[in-house]
């Protein structure tokens, strides 16, 4: 234990060590994360996105400009679907209207020129295409300095499964 030289009272230092659990993680501001669609996202076709920390907010901008041009954004890639990780940390993949995240509804659609504000943490989101028009976004988060291998995977009710 520390003591302070002038008073001989104890110092809590804190342990350096940022977590899931941690309050300062959260109270300060995150530090920025810009990416986006290289590319035009394909009709059902899926991008991952994996942040380097866990996020703290991510916002989403739908960059199309015509009606039914939208995109879904999803938490978790859904069942058979597999992506394959790239250099950029992105991958695409190709998405079934069959998927459970799909047909369980797990996921918010965000209408052409709009965008969408979570606040959440999580260490990777999933954006996808379910349109016959080609789609492209942006993405902004907010990140802790919290390591992504200390989040759990993100599955069960109102992520994968529906319970009515």
């Amino acid at each position: 234990m520390v003591t302070d030289s002038k008073t001989g009272q104890p110092i809590f230092q804190a342990s350096g060590r940022s977590g899931l659990r941690n309050q300062a993680a959260w109270l300060s501001a995150g530090h920025p994360y810009i990416t986006g669609s290289v590319s035009t996202l394909a009709e059902n076709r899926v991008d991952q996105i994996s942040f380097p920390y866990v996020t703290k907010s991510i916002t989403v901008i739908n960059k199309n400009s015509s009606s039914g041009e939208s995109l879904r954004v999803h938490f978790q890639s859904g069942s058979g679907v597999t992506i394959s990780e790239s250099t950029d940390g992105g991958g695409r993949a190709a998405i079934a209207d069959t998927c459970d995240v799909i047909t369980g509804k797990h996921f918010v659609t965000l209408p052409a020129n709009e965008s969408v504000t979570f606040d959440v943490k999580c260490s990777k989101m999933y954006i996808s295409n379910g349109q016959a028009t080609a789609v492209s976004y942006e993405v902004f988060a907010e990140l802790t300095y919290i390591a992504t291998s200390s989040m759990p995977h993100l599955t069960g009710s109102g992520i994968t499964v529906f319970h009515p």
